[in-house]
């Protein structure tokens, strides 16, 4: 059997040598020691050993290893390689409210507005595109971002939530989902 793992975002901080970052990060759940005796004689940079203490038993971190807080509040090294290959920054990184609220506020609510009819014009005019036979996957693809940032514009100037849009969404699918199973029946 084949298993993929499942979209779990965790917290992650790289150990750069921040001892305040990473006694931040994880508090009592990490030691830092730094045995400074060839810096007090001037012989270069103190060692410095990080150490995490996971529900697996103690691990040291080298420098440049992530930290992940994982589900349940544990924390884990994890080398670079591993991290890029297993984890993508989050889309809740960056809060793309404030930038579509800025924009709303810099441009104004009708500009906005037709904004969204431009973009979703211009999505209609690939689609049609893509129905005569062209090969216009990257222009749809460009098109459609276009019109979802303009879309969550929209739910901020119509003070629409993601709880009522969530439900309604929910009610639609139902909805077609008994259409589907009507049409299954009558074929």
């Amino acid at each position: 059997m084949k298993y993929r793992k499942k979209p779990v975002e965790v917290e992650a901080i790289q150990w750069t040598g921040n001892t305040i970052e990473i006694k931040n990060f994880c508090g009592d759940k990490c030691s830092y020691d730094v045995n400074d005796s060839a810096w007090r004689v001037g012989k270069g940079i103190p060692h410095e050993e990080l150490v995490i203490h996971t529900l697996e038993g103690d691990m040291k971190v080298s420098r440049n290893d992530y930290i992940i807080k994982g589900v349940n509040d544990e924390f884990y090294p994890c080398k670079p390689d591993i991290f890029e290959k297993t984890y993508e920054i989050s889309s809740d990184t960056v809060n793309y409210n404030n930038i579509y609220e800025k924009a709303i506020n810099t441009y104004g609510e009708n500009a906005q507005l037709d904004m969204v009819i431009e973009e979703m014009s211009e999505l209609i005019k690939e689609i049609c595109k893509k129905k005569r036979g062209k090969d216009n996957h990257d222009a749809i693809t460009e098109e459609i971002a276009d019109v979802e940032i303009m879309l969550e514009q929209l739910k901020i100037i119509c003070d629409i939530d993601n709880v009522d849009l969530d439900n309604a969404k929910k009610y639609k699918i139902d909805r077609l989902m008994a259409r589907l199973e009507v049409h299954d029946k009558n074929e």
